[in-house]
């Protein structure tokens, strides 16, 4: 897709994939996979994915919600072809590598110790609990022993199946009548993105919410409500 922004010499480029809790039926593999890809790829480390991007004076943006997952980055028009290298280079030839998957592990162990102290998250875990059902992908929640269970190969797998053609959108926005963006749209129709034979149909789960229709969730030694 092509979003005109006439006269303008920033470009914006998203990447979306059908790539998260929704598909996974998890609220750690989508993100732990999403943030895995910018650690580290067959030509490039992390940090020289980070140096090449800043040398660029790219912006690099990545989200993971309950829907999908995106992958932006915004840089001035001159740099558009070199910066869109890097990030395809990293988003379709990752490497996984273990010793950035427990550094990741551990940051989000150590979140979580922080986040579930917060009545407000305790309020939106029973929130989304008590609408959708604990079997929804939208009412999953995780504990703390849950994040020790990711491994390399799990990240592998989601990935090899949901980072595919059939679940990304390519959203440009920038100047249509450029001549960059028009040798952009044609550098990636060469380089197709992977497709799978094996990639699920898309699934309706049903929502089995709580019939009660109050809830009060008490918090020990808590300050304040949410």
């Amino acid at each position: 897709y092509l979003l005109p922004l006439q006269d303008q010499e920033i470009v914006k480029i998203d990447f979306l994939f059908d790539a998260s809790d929704y598909q996974a039926l998890s609220n750690l593999i989508p993100l732990s996979t999403l943030v895995m890809l910018q650690e580290g790829s067959i030509s490039l480390n992390a940090e020289q994915i980070a140096e090449k991007l800043d040398f660029l004076g790219a912006y690099l943006f990545c989200n993971s919600t309950q829907d999908n997952v995106t992958i932006s980055v915004c840089c001035i028009e001159k740099h558009l072809v070199e910066v869109v290298k890097v990030v395809y280079d990293f988003l379709f030839f990752p490497t996984f590598p273990e010793d950035k998957l427990a550094t990741h592990i551990l940051k989000r162990q150590e979140q979580y110790k922080i986040d579930i102290e917060r009545v407000e998250v305790l309020s939106q875990k029973h929130f989304r609990q008590a609408i959708f059902g604990k079997e929804h992908p939208y009412g999953l929640t995780y504990e703390l022993d849950d994040f020790a269970k990711i491994t390399r190969q799990d990240l592998v797998d989601f990935y090899q199946k949901f980072y595919v053609a059939q679940s990304c959108k390519i959203i440009i926005c920038g100047n249509p009548k450029s001549e960059r963006i028009k040798n952009l749209i044609s550098i990636l129709k060469e380089n197709t993105i992977p497709s799978s034979e094996n990639y699920p149909k898309p699934t309706i789960y049903p929502i089995v919410g709580n019939t009660q229709l109050r809830h009060r969730i008490e918090k020990e030694n808590a300050v304040q409500a949410s």
